[in-house]
């Protein structure tokens, strides 16, 4: 028994130094904090997983892929160690399994009220969350995913998401700093293992069988699956029950041969219950501010000893408690008292404190009338009376209201209302805004020898402010084109022509060529009998210039020569030229060029035109119009712009005047100061004080009531209600008798005294 005794106590203070140390680890390498705002950021997980298995199992290989990520990886801004829990449920579709939540608390009761049980360690499987709990901060302060028996994975573990293995030690361990502990949370997954729960018909206090005989056993796993019958026979064998199951199954403990203990879970017989074994139940009796506290541990059997002593607290001084209220005049009392029994340690008088008066306004000043102010003390009710003057009108801060807007041509007018009784005090006119100039658009597009224009509208009103022209742009010259070809004997001409409107600026004679001495070409080939001829022709009109003979021979390719140029339109000839006698044999087709188009130019119609820059073709087509519609407004005008997209030609149409503000009813802001009324077009809204109209009695004061009195606004209906008497008279008359009283004995006892015995303190006054 004193072995038991000695080693129970050398188990219990190593589990106490390693859980100090544990704590420590735990505060010093996990981010702690309060509740924070949830941050989802499943969007940034890396996808290298695969959702093949159980949901549980999912959780792992989720979690798995995203080891050694921090938390600027992943984008979390707050401590993340739920959210990163959270996260792998979101992927894996068990979020309602586990519902997204902020702090590891708020984690913990959304699994549990989801379905969702706490599970012991010998039970856990992939995919259980493991929770840390701490009694220095009273709460949850981290939480991981459970991979097996050897390590779980955390976010926010060493800053970033980690395999953590010191979840695997014992719960439940007491330090200096407090106690952490470990629990295990199995979630509502579609596809959990079945939890089996403990026979409370046990009382789960498994000592009460600590030694057992075994005759038959049948071997389970973690979840109560059979794994194997009969695997040991005895009777001689003892165990340790550690759980008693509803389902019949039982995890117990053996000795092996080789002194080891093996941990099964099984379904057997027992008998021969004669063992006993101590099993305390602790009393902790704590210290007070004079006695030590300690700790009784008590058997069943009626064996006890007691440990675990701590020294007297002694008195803690708590706050100074005011057991006798000062008054206005008298002084009270406070004490200090012991936080723990209740001890007076101390005592000391407090100060009078004085009238603390309350001020309360009875009749409203008036910009005409006076009023009058209430005096009461919030503790003595000691009460006088004084007098507001009237105040007058109130210019410095006047409200100016616009009641009809300005336009640009047209003045408008505002008025001022005194903010304090709402009379109308002044008028006065606001000048036209006059036209706001926008930018010029160009209406009329200029030509080359037409002038363009351009408009300058309001910004406002939409209106044309100004017009003005634009100077025509002039010709652009571009390329001599020949209209008349110069031949050999006629001379040619060619003109000039702009790029933008095709039109002839200019033109000149061309030279004739002269003959432009040819190629020779064959007029007939040499036979056996007799040679041939060759002529050489002008290239321009083909006159023969020169002829000559030439012998029988093969002609060769020498070379190619154009000897007709291809225009845009048609296709030109060349030749082909024989080495040996240079005449011209063969010919060959040069393709058409095409026609080579200068750049767009507008006609300032509607239309455009281009020409081409070698044979001066023209062609016009409509312009293609992209049209922009600017809406007209509360206060800006609206307008069509047409814009050619190829050639820029530019008209502005379609004017339309600005709307105006189409202003809703006023309507009371609740604030009993102002109201407010929305423009339905723009959304714009307009707040000005309330216009009060005059009192209206509603009710008369009587001998013993005060009366009321209310005033409208007129714009929206608001309504203001005071009492129009500041008391009913009636209740003033004994204390006028009491100081008539006074006052007559007063002047009696100073005429008795000759003004020396009664000294004149003074009757306050009747205000």
């Amino acid at each position: 028994m004193v072995f038991y005794h000695k080693t129970m106590r050398m188990k219990s203070k190593s589990s106490k130094i390693f859980s100090g140390l544990l704590a420590l680890v735990l505060i010093f390498t996990v981010m702690v904090v309060p509740a924070h705002a949830a941050q989802s950021r499943s969007e940034n997980f890396s996808s290298n997983y695969s959702l093949t298995g159980s949901s549980g199992e999912n959780m792992v290989s989720v979690a798995k892929a995203q080891l050694g990520k921090t938390k600027s990886d992943l984008g979390y801004t707050e401590p993340w160690c739920a959210d990163f829990v959270s996260d792998c449920a979101k992927i894996v579709g068990e979020g309602n399994a586990i519902p997204f939540n902020a702090s590891c608390r708020q984690l913990y009761n959304g699994i549990i009220n989801a379905g969702g049980q706490k599970i012991n360690k010998a039970d856990i499987v992939a995919g259980d969350i493991l929770f840390y709990w701490c009694s220095i901060c009273k709460s949850y302060m981290h939480v991981g995913i459970v991979v097996d028996g050897t390590y779980s994975i955390e976010g926010n573990y060493n800053r970033k998401v980690s395999k953590a293995s010191s979840y695997t030690d014992e719960n439940g361990h007491t330090t200096g700093s407090g106690t952490v502990s470990r629990i295990y949370v199995r979630p509502n997954y579609r596809n959990s293992p079945t939890l089996h729960t403990v026979d409370s018909s046990y009382g789960n206090n498994f000592t009460a069988y600590p030694k057992v005989r075994i005759t038959a056993e049948n071997i389970f796993d973690a979840n109560h699956n059979q794994i194997s019958s009969t695997a040991w026979i005895g009777t001689s064998d003892m165990c340790t029950i550690h759980e008693v199951y509803t389902d019949g199954c039982c995890k117990v403990s053996y000795p092996l041969d080789s002194g080891e203990t093996k941990t099964v879970y099984s379904k057997f017989s027992l008998f021969d219950i004669n063992v006993h074994t101590h099993s305390y139940t602790s009393t902790v009796t704590a210290p007070t501010c004079t006695s030590q506290g300690y700790t009784t541990h008590t058997c069943s059997c009626g064996d006890s000893y007691t440990d675990s002593y701590v020294p007297a607290l002694g008195h803690s001084d708590g706050a100074w408690v005011t057991t006798v209220e000062p008054t206005c005049l008298g002084e009270g009392t406070e004490k200090v008292y012991c936080t723990r029994c209740n001890a007076e340690l101390n005592s000391r008088q407090i100060a009078p404190l004085g009238h603390d008066y309350a001020s309360e306004v009875v009749t409203e000043a008036t910009c005409k009338g006076k009023g009058q102010m209430k005096y009461v003390c919030k503790r003595c009710e000691f009460t006088y009376y004084d007098v507001i003057p009237a105040k007058g009108h109130n210019h410095e801060e006047a409200i100016w209201v616009t009641t009809v807007a300005p336009t640009c041509t047209a003045s408008g007018e505002q008025s001022a209302y005194c903010p304090d009784c709402n009379e109308l005090i002044e008028t006065r006119a606001v000048e036209a805004l006059g036209h706001d100039d926008g930018k010029w658009v160009i209406t009329s597009q200029p030509g080359c020898e037409s002038k363009g224009e351009e408009t300058c509208y309001c910004t406002r009103c939409g209106k044309v402010i100004d017009s003005r022209p634009t100077d025509a742009l002039g010709h652009d010259d571009g390329t001599w084109v020949v209209v008349t070809k110069p031949t050999c004997r006629e001379d040619g001409q060619e003109v000039l022509f702009c790029t933008r409107c095709g039109k002839a600026t200019d033109k000149r004679t061309v030279n004739a060529l002269g003959h432009d001495e040819g190629v020779w070409k064959i007029d007939f080939e040499p036979t056996a009998n007799h040679d041939g001829q060759m002529s050489r022709y002008c290239t321009r009109c083909d006159e023969v210039l020169e002829t000559k003979s030439f012998k029988m021979h093969t002609h060769r390719e020498g070379y190619r020569e154009t000897v007709t140029e291809a225009t845009c339109t048609t296709d030109g000839i060349g030749g082909i030229f024989c080495a040996d006698c240079g005449a011209k044999y063969d010919t060959y087709v040069i393709s058409a060029l095409g026609h080579d188009y200068n750049d767009w130019y507008m006609n300032n119609n509607g239309t455009h035109s281009r020409t081409c820059s070698r044979c001066h073709n023209f062609e016009s087509e409509n312009c293609d119009f992209e049209v922009t519609v600017k809406e007209a407004t509360c206060t800006e005008a609206g307008y069509t712009t047409h814009v050619c997209k190829i050639c820029g030609y530019t008209y502005v149409d379609g004017n339309v005047d600005a709307l105006g503000h189409a202003w809703g009813e006023w309507v009371d802001d609740g604030n009993g100061e102002t109201h407010t009324r929305t423009c339905s077009g723009c959304g714009i809204t307009e707040t000005e004080e309330h216009h009060w109209g005059e009192w209206k009695l509603n009710k008369d004061a009587t001998l013993f009531k005060n009366g009321t009195k209310t005033r409208v606004c007129p714009d929206c209906g608001a309504t203001e209600t005071i009492g129009s008497i500041h008391t009913a008279w009636l209740v003033r008359i004994p204390y006028t008798i009491v100081l008539w009283i006074g006052n007559i004995l007063k002047k009696v006892l100073y005429i008795l005294s000759f003004q020396w015995f009664l000294p004149n303190h003074g009757i306050p006054p009747i205000h």
